[in-house]
């Protein structure tokens, strides 16, 4: 007996045994269930819950960590809505936020009241392929953990996310996400369906703890200006630095992928089975993912499309016609009109070519819109037609969250990148 006791501590020391020590679904199920919280949002006046999420305790005994998402109505409105925390057992307790991080989509609350031991945080990433679990309560049907499989960093989402192989579903919203070895490597975030689910990863929400500030509900709004201005600011500046591809689109050079930043897709209606007078051919570029401010309201986007024309089956007047109905345009972010202002737009007419045909021109619009509550924020949205003969360039970009200024650096550079005629 001995004997093996010797060598099983030497598989400890070693880490070749770790399999035989796993934490398993049940096991997790058993340690945690007490420090693992359901969260809701209470509107005050009607005494009746407005949303659900989970969250859990971490930092120390009083914190427990959640989605920005699940309480962003009591960011918004904190004189309308309280939170509670709801133990699998017992009474619910009212909490206060302390801070939010709305970038990575993290908040952490505060009872008056001791709730019980942190769980501890993952000094590193499991290996791909291995197997994690995520606990929360799903549709409000209590504590459920869902087994799944981790496989890193999804690729091409710019605000880092954990691509898990399992089934996230509404409410298990702000829950943790254990490894093996029973600590925390990520945090429930959203869900594709099909087990395509996201999460935020864990040294995300250590980050957040060192540097978290006490906040004032009164002071909640300008916390998250402050936030999105500095996360779009390096948005600008990441677009304006890293590596770019340039593209040939028609007989245009367009801008392409941006290696961790943006991804494009392309179509040519020559691909398709049937008729057409004009050929058209094009290109759609975004970055995959966006930031949460509210259930009307997602800002952080950047994305930009090109439509090559070739009409040379139409008259002239025949493909200006066209163009026309092509002239249409909106931002890819998600706003109310509550959200922000009407644009505030501008015009440039320019003679392109040198044969004097009146009807080759390039006419662009440079518009912008101002958050109502965020009023250093804006939207802001460039379109472009540029014709010559029976050949057409449109080019259509659309950045959301940014200061002006970094809005018309952004532009300039953009525009250096398209080159016709």
């Amino acid at each position: 007996m001995a004997r093996w006791s010797r060598v099983i501590v030497l598989a400890l020391v070693l880490g070749v045994s770790n399999s035989l020590f796993a934490y398993t679904a049940e096991s997790i199920f058993k340690e945690y269930r007490s420090r693992i919280y359901q969260i809701k949002v209470v509107d005050i006046e009607s005494d009746s819950r407005t949303s659900i999420g989970s969250g859990f305790i971490v930092a120390d005994q009083f914190t427990v960590a959640t989605n920005y998402h699940v309480i962003s109505a009591f960011v918004a409105k904190p004189d309308k809505y309280k939170i509670m925390i709801v133990p699998e057992i017992g009474d619910a307790l009212p909490v206060d936020v302390v801070d939010f991080d709305i970038v990575n989509d993290l908040a952490l609350l505060k009872a008056d009241k001791a709730l019980g031991e942190p769980i501890l945080i993952a000094p590193q990433e499991p290996i791909q392929g291995t197997v994690i679990f995520s606990v929360g309560n799903p549709h409000d049907l209590g504590m459920t953990v869902v087994p799944g499989t981790y496989n890193g960093l999804a690729d091409n989402a710019y605000y880092h996310r954990i691509h898990f192989s399992g089934s996230i579903n509404p409410g298990m919203s702000g829950g943790p996400v254990f490894d093996a070895q029973g600590e925390l490597t990520g945090i429930n975030v959203a869900t594709s369906g099909n087990q395509v689910s996201f999460l935020v990863p864990a040294k995300k929400l250590a980050e957040f703890i060192t540097r978290r500030e006490v906040i004032a509900p009164e002071q909640m709004l300008a916390r998250a200006e402050a936030q999105l201005l500095e996360s779009q600011a390096q948005l600008l500046e990441d677009f304006l630095t890293l590596p770019r591809e340039t593209d040939t689109l028609g007989d245009a050079q367009v801008l392409g992928d941006i290696k961790g930043l943006v991804s494009c897709w392309g179509r040519s209606s020559r691909d398709e089975d049937e008729d057409y007078l004009v050929v058209e051919v094009t290109k759609g570029c975004s970055l995959t993912d966006n930031i949460y401010i509210s259930g009307q309201m997602t800002t952080g986007s950047l994305g930009y499309q090109f439509y090559w024309y070739d009409g040379r089956e139409l008259s002239r007047v025949q493909f200006d016609r066209f163009l026309q109905q092509k002239m249409d345009w909106r931002a890819d972010n998600y706003v109310s009109y509550t959200d922000v202002s009407n644009y505030q737009c501008s015009e440039d007419f320019t003679q392109i070519g040198d044969d004097g045909l009146t009807s080759d021109i390039a006419k662009s619009f440079f518009c912008v819109r101002r958050y109502t509550k965020f009023q250093q924020l804006h939207d802001m949205l460039y379109f472009r037609v540029a014709k010559r003969g029976q050949f057409a360039l449109v080019s259509h970009v659309t950045v959301s969250g940014v200061s002006e200024s970094s809005a018309l650096a952004f532009l300039e550079s953009f525009t250096g990148d398209v080159k016709w005629p």
